[in-house]
């Protein structure tokens, strides 16, 4: 028995490491909470021309106007606003600033651990969590009148579950998430190919089978709000021309987009150009299946956004999930990246 015990030893950390790991998470997480809060503050329940179905949704759950009121797509997206009404403060305007702002702090903190499970290093950790809170939705989505930030903690969660092969709990969030924002369905659609791009487990037909048992809640979920609000009005235009040239010659909405996807897609594109594909290869096949998926659907999601809605950078923060770990992993070792690492370990420690 003794000699078991010797053997096993090794494999557990010491009592001071594993005090120091405790150390540096809450460090990492103060550091999260301070930069989330101070970069977000500018914008503190700040106005978008969506704001006011939120501020009317939350109203209305409090019974303060009646159903007229509201409009779809708005009304979709109903858990920010259930809770806001429940909090003290009478200016729902309040609620959901303060609501976005928990929502996002905790996003932040899920990605933490998300990193960790997909990186090989505490540098790199730091680097990609960089990346992702000192970032332009953290400055325009984070405290605003909306409910993006709920949806983007959704996505954050599901691809943790996802990457951790839980199925039926990754189900569940999506579900849960779809209340909070109906574009987070499209991790329905991450899952399903991500699925697909695993070959030689999808031959048989019983996986298929399990992957429609997890896709369904979410669809369901879905048509069922759609179908509970179907007598709204719905201020959605719809996918034309017209919308991408309206999108297109809007600075502001361009400059959006690009500085939401730009810092990580251009540590993506300068590690591609030095490495080429070896700037993956520390990548399982696994984790670079998922990572793909998430990007890759997101980018889609955002194309399809410029064609049918008000273009903007928080409907192309949903690559972060995906597009971040890729850029650390193929940009760690240029320049840009080496002083950005130095920073991160400075505020988040190593």
């Amino acid at each position: 028995m003794a000699a078991d015990a010797l053997e096993r030893a090794p494999d557990r950390p010491p009592p001071a490491a594993r005090d120091r790991e405790r150390l540096l998470g809450v460090r990492a997480a103060l550091a999260v909470v301070a930069l989330t809060v101070t970069i977000g503050l500018p914008r503190f329940a700040a106005h978008t021309p969506d704001s006011y179905g939120y501020v009317q949704l939350a109203r209305y759950l409090r019974g303060e106007v009646g159903r007229e009121e509201l409009v779809t797509p708005y009304a979709y997206r109903v858990l920010t606003p259930f809770i806001a009404a429940q909090l003290p403060w009478r200016d729902p305007s309040l609620s959901l600033a303060v609501m976005n702002v928990l929502c996002t702090i905790v996003a932040y903190l899920l990605f933490i651990r998300y990193l960790r499970l997909l990186l090989p290093s505490r540098a790199d950790v730091n680097l990609g969590l960089l990346i992702a809170v000192v970032s332009f939705p953290t400055f325009a989505y984070s405290s605003e009148v909306l409910t993006d930030p709920a949806g983007f903690l959704a996505l954050i969660a599901a691809s943790s579950l996802l990457l951790e092969e839980r199925p039926y709990a990754f189900s569940a969030t999506v579900s849960l998430g779809i209340l909070a924002r109906d574009s987070v369905v499209v991790m329905v659609a991450v899952f399903l190919l991500y699925q697909a791009l695993r070959e030689r487990r999808m031959r048989e037909p019983w996986p298929w089978i399990t992957s429609l048992v997890v896709a369904v809640p979410p669809l369901v979920t879905l048509l069922a709000l759609r179908r509970y609000f179907s007598d709204l009005p719905d201020v959605t235009g719809m996918p034309s021309l017209h919308q991408v040239w309206s999108n297109l010659r809007n600075p502001l909405r361009c400059a959006s987009v690009l500085l939401t996807v730009g810092p990580p897609g251009l540590l993506l594109v300068a590690g591609w150009r030095r490495r080429g594909g070896a700037a993956f290869a520390m990548l399982p096949r696994r984790e670079m299946q998922l990572l793909a998926a998430v990007t890759a659907v997101g980018v889609l999601f955002g194309l399809y956004s410029v064609v049918a809605f008000v273009m903007s950078g928080r409907y192309v923060w949903l690559t972060y999930p995906g597009l971040i770990p890729l850029a650390v992993v193929a940009g760690r070792d240029t320049f840009v990246a080496r002083r950005l690492t130095t920073a991160a370990n400075a505020l988040f420690g190593r």
